[in-house]
């Protein structure tokens, strides 16, 4: 063979391992810090085609509801039928890490109903109905329900935390670009890494024992962060023995995002907190158990995956790096744990041996191990070419315990945490040990501060003997199993209420005139995961529900349902249970059906009628079962039901109110000179109205249980009603114990007992950058004179303003703890002046999807604008806004995207509207809430009507999008009707030159179609907008611009018989 065929030849083997390989070195190595690339023929044939797949879908996100439809377009060797291209788009938010495992999962459209309510956790009963039905056949087992297999995960979309790692990445593959480069997630070089602990030794105010008290020191250092502890025995982190240890690599974090998970079944599964660390591997360690090929592979299954609407049922090379990464990392960390610590300093280490489940153990970890939403930036194009880097692919673990077992190695759900360091036998700082024979490791390891997601409710039905009634059947005739508990979001086709049983017992069904309670059907749903409960009778139709505390003093005993909004009266038969809940990003919804069963367990579905009743007279009663409990308030804050003093007394009463007829109290049997005063909360999720009734003025050392309280109320017509009932009668003395009386004390009060404030010293914020956190003053005889808080040294912007049962707090930064010192001026029974001081910690989320920066109201009698201002561009459009006041009650709006303005409609005149709640649902299917400001409604404006008032709205709306202003409308009409002004002057002289519509960018297409809805109210037919088409042209070189040119046009059209007819009905000229 000559030189020049050898030359040749080898030409011919570079470039082939080149195609083989996917890259251009000449070392026929990948970009990968050396590490060898193993591609078969497929990838020979991608890289001969040179083709790039295009990310179409939406990551590891909402769209991906895991159906079991085999797709023909995909397989194990093969790309779904796409078209392939250079760019991709993403148009969609995501951080959306939800997993939808009903098969027939739709799109939800409509915000999600939060049935507990805003800041007070309330709930409504006039709870929009959703129109789709999840009606189900009882024991039809071969339908396609929401059904979740053992170690199903629930995620929560807003808990997610990423930050700059220091590195560049280098695209996706090929040439550089910067795009590429902004828009990959290790860009964000606003965020930090916080590994500290955020560690609280106690309640900050519950050290205080008196109102006069400068914190100490050794107070002030409580306040502070616990100092993670690092290399110590207590800690859990043995250092490791002295070796000689090489670096191969790097495992960089990108970010952190929380999420809950069952482990089991429905009736017997174990609920944990999760965290997923999405990370990046660099260095040799890819060239471990071949991790580069590996990573590659999965990633371009994850594609064709997302690609196809994550319907494709191969899961194989994702599989094959789960293992692959357990092996490298769990397997040579085996006795290792993360260590992670909570705001209350406790420690739980999470074992590295679990952190990277197999399919058997949980499936859609594995379908997600591929990180693709942590690979793009909303908004940016991403160009993707087959051949990029491995090091550049976001990969995921989940940090979690296989077993849930609830003790020091599970993470609890919807916390915060704050990684502390790697512990057990031979931990090395930030490393991770990938040899176990050449002692080789990994650096940089560490996870951002995350809250784990929300724990879905369980569901227990209990008869008067402690027996379950819930079952699980197959069989029409088979009663079926007991089940002593049932995780909602799990709840299948075949679980069923026995309503027989439950008829039987005691208290189990209370009725009222438009309310039916059922006592014993209990939730406990410690997250509030629950949006909507209905029950459905035997014609289909829904009856909203809300959720009562079985305990008002004690939420952990769980909530039974209500069913509101009934006739008085009236038999109703309830065959089905409806919960809808919102674990993470959308709203789910289970049937759980209501059947009898006979003496021969046929079982069919509930036939027993509960009746409605008339109205009855309310009772006044004390606010707690016991006068040693506390009430607790609406706002969840714990008080004492009654307070004497020398010459006060203070009493907390409440009345139910569930049939929303009840109205206020007064005092009665008071002389001139003694003084009272009520103040009413109205708590819309229990239906109950408290009243925090205060004597003031009154004698010391007296009894003054003949003091009547006078209720309204009304009856089944309407009719305005009264009660009264004795302090004494509502609170009864006790002979037994002598502080339990309606006597005024010998001596007047001092220090805590005589003024107090009730806060909790520990709030969570809905908010990012703002919080309302409720507070009690407990200062019978107005003392306090005002309020003044210390500047935060972490946070110079943090303001807060007292406002009544309320603290504002505005100018917080997202995902972040700030602490504040409260201090209450006040004057003691001496006239002393005195400083009651309380601190407050606020936790506040990150940033919501649609965080607002400002919120202007501009009012216009009893129609209301809010504009709208951003602190950095949406991810994502919003498709919808709704609006619910504080007792979850709907107010009539509307969302003009073009200008970010809310519209409410038909609000009160001269009313402050305070703490309405705007949700957003995005066009990428997730929501997001905003607390709106405060404003004031003025004199209601009354619009103009009749045939001339609406032509003239009508042609000003298609003219200059806007209804005209009250005022304006009038002058028009006045001057219409005065014939002043002919109908062609009012459109083409006075409309027509307005800047709105000269500004107007109108095509002639466009202008045609206008003209004729603004003249003539009506469409174009083809021969009209070609006529008028051809004059836009003839004319357009006849004058100076377009404004003229249009009102040319326009003087002619309305010159046309069509709208001289439509003037002359209106008695216009025209």
């Amino acid at each position: 063979m000559n030189r020049k065929k050898i030359t040749l030849l080898l030409t011919g083997l570079v470039v082939a391992s080149s195609m083989l390989t996917g890259c251009t070195s000449n070392n026929n190595k990948s970009a990968d810090n050396g590490a060898n690339v193993a591609q078969g023929e497929g990838g020979f044939r991608r890289a001969a085609d040179r083709t790039v797949t295009e990310y179409t879908g939406d990551g590891y996100g909402v769209n991906n509801p895991y159906t079991n439809n085999t797709s023909q377009d995909y397989g194990s060797e093969t790309y779904p039928n796409v078209n392939y291209g250079d760019e991709i788009i993403d148009e969609t938010s995501i951080i959306d890490e939800k997993n939808n495992f009903d098969n027939n999962v739709a799109p939800y459209d409509v915000a999600p109903y939060d049935i507990y309510g805003t800041q007070d956790n309330e709930v409504t009963d006039n709870l929009k109905m959703n129109p789709e039905s999840n009606d189900v056949n009882l024991f039809d087992q071969t339908m396609t329900d929401y059904q979740m297999t053992p170690s199903d995960e629930i995620i929560s979309n807003d808990n997610v935390n990423s930050f700059n790692n220091g590195n560049t990445m280098t695209g996706f593959g090929g040439a550089i670009v910067q795009d590429d480069v902004d828009s990959m997630i290790n860009d964000t070089t606003d965020s930090k890494i916080n590994s500290s602990s955020q560690g609280n030794t106690g309640s900050l105010n519950n050290a205080i024992n008196s109102a006069e008290v400068t914190p100490s020191a050794s107070e002030s250092q409580n306040k502070a962060n616990v100092v993670a502890p690092q290399n110590t025995q207590d800690s859990g982190i043995v250092p490791q023995a002295t070796a000689e240890k090489t670096t191969i690599g790097e495992i960089i974090p990108v970010r952190s995002v929380g999420s809950s998970e069952v482990v089991g079944t429905g009736d017997a599964g174990n609920i944990q907190g999760v965290i997923y660390l999405s990370f990046k591997l660099s260095g040799e360690v890819l060239n471990k158990e071949n991790l580069s090929g590996l990573v590659s592979n999965a990633f371009d299954e994850a594609i064709k995956d997302s690609n196809s609407g994550w319907s494709g049922q191969v899961t194989t090379a994702r599989e094959a790096l789960q293992k692959a990464l357990k092996k490298v990392i769990s397997d040579n960390n085996t006795g290792k744990t993360l260590m992670f610590r909570d705001p209350k300093g406790t420690l739980v280490n999470v074992s590295i041996s679990d952190i990277f489940p197999d399919a058997t153990s949980n499936k859609d970890y594995v379908r997600g191990i591929i990180d693709l939403n942590g690979m793009r930036t909303t908004g940016r194009t991403l160009r993707s070419a087959r051949t990029i880097n491995s090091k550049d692919i976001v990969l995921r673990m989940m940090i979690r315990s296989s077993s849930a077992s609830n003790d020091n190695t599970t993470l609890k759900t919807n916390t915060d945490y704050t990684f502390v360091g790697i512990g057990g036998t031979n931990s090395d700082g930030n490393s991770l040990k990938v040899d176990a024979n050449d002692n080789q490791f990994i650096s940089g390891f560490t996870v951002p501060e995350c809250r784990t997601g929300k724990s879905p409710s369980t569901l227990t039905v209990k008869n008067d003997s402690s027996n379950t009634l819930i079952y699980e059947t197959t069989a029409s005739n088979n009663k079926g199993t007991e089940k002593q508990k049932y995780i909602t979001t799990m709840i299948k086709p075949g679980i069923y209420l026995d309503m027989t049983d439950y008829q039987n017992i005691k208290d189990g069904i209370v009725t009222g005139g438009t309310f039916i309670k059922y006592k014993n059907i209990v939730f406990d749903d410690p997250d509030s995961t629950i949006t909507k409960v209905e029950m459905q009778d035997a014609r289909g139709t829904k009856y909203a529900c809300s959720l009562v505390p079985v305990d008002p003093s004690n939420k952990d005993k769980g909530y039974y349902i209500q069913v509101n909004s009934l006739e008085r009266d009236t038999s109703y038969t309830f065959t089905k249970l409806l919960v809808t809940s919102n674990i993470g990003v959308q709203d789910e919804t289970v049937t759980i059906d209501l059947a009898n069963v006979d003496s021969s367990n046929n079982i069919t579905a509930n036939q027993l009628t509960v009746r409605t009743t008339k109205v009855s007279e309310p009772k006044i009663e004390l606010g707690s079962g016991n006068v040693n409990d506390d009430v607790t308030l609406p706002n969840g804050l714990k008080v004492k039901p009654v307070k004497n003093d020398s010459t006060a007394l203070r009493y907390i009463v409440k009345v139910d109110n569930s049939e929303g007829n009840i109205g206020d109290l007064q005092i009665l049997s008071l002389t001139s000179t003694e003084k009272s005063e009520v103040k009413k909360i109205e708590d819309s999720k229990t239906k109950t109205n408290y009243y925090i009734v205060t004597l003031t003025n009154l004698t010391p050392n007296t009894d003054y249980g003949h003091v009547i309280f006078e209720l309204s109320y009304k009856d089944e017509t309407g009719t305005e009603k009264s009660t009264r009932q004795s302090i004494g009668n509502i609170y009864k003395s006790d002979p037994n114990n002598t502080k339990m009386d309606n006597r005024t004390e010998k001596e007047a009060l001092t220090g805590l007992n005589d003024i107090n404030v009730v806060i909790n010293d520990e709030f969570k914020s809905d908010y990012a950058r703002k919080a309302r956190v409720p507070i009690f003053v407990d200062d019978i005889h107005g003392r306090i004179s005002g309020m003044t808080f210390k500047p935060v040294a972490n946070n110079a912007d943090a303001k807060v303003e007292f406002k009544d049962s309320y603290l504002d707090i505005t100018g917080l930064k997202p995902n972040s703890t700030t602490t504040i010192t409260l201090e209450f001026n006040y004057k003691d029974a001496s006239g002393n002046d005195k400083v009651l001081t309380r601190y407050l910690k606020v936790m506040t989320p990150s940033v919501p999807e649609v965080d607002v920066k400002s919120d202007i109201a501009s009012v216009k009698g009893n129609e209301v604008s809010i504009k709208l201002d951003y602190y950095e561009n949406l991810k994502s459009g919003i498709k919808s806004v709704e609006v619910r006041d504080k007792n979850s009650n709907v107010i009539r709006s509307s969302w003009d995207k073009d200008t970010n303005t809310i519209t409410l409609y038909n609000l009160e005149p001269n009313k402050e509207y305070s703490e309405l709640v705007a949700t957003f649902t995005l066009e990428n299917k997730l929501t997001s809430k905003y607390e709106l400001s405060p404003f004031t409604t003025s004199e209601e404006i009354v619009k103009p009507t009749g045939d001339i008032a609406n032509f003239v709205s009508r042609v000003y709306t298609i003219a200059l999008g806007r209804e005209p202003e009250v005022e304006g409308w009038n002058f028009w009409i006045n001057k219409l009707t005065s014939k002043e002004l002919s109908a062609t002057e009012f459109i083409a002289e006075n409309l027509m030159t307005q800047p709105e519509f000269v500004d107007r960018e109108l095509s002639k297409s466009k202008f045609v179609t206008t003209m004729y809805s603004l003249i003539v109210n009506r469409e174009p037919d083809g021969d009209g907008q070609n006529y008028w088409e051809r004059k836009y042209d003839e004319y357009k070189d006849q004058v100076k611009s377009i404004a003229e040119l249009r009102i040319k046009i326009a003087r002619e059209m309305m010159d046309q018989p069509e709208f001289k007819e439509l003037v002359t009905k209106l008695q216009l000229i025209y």
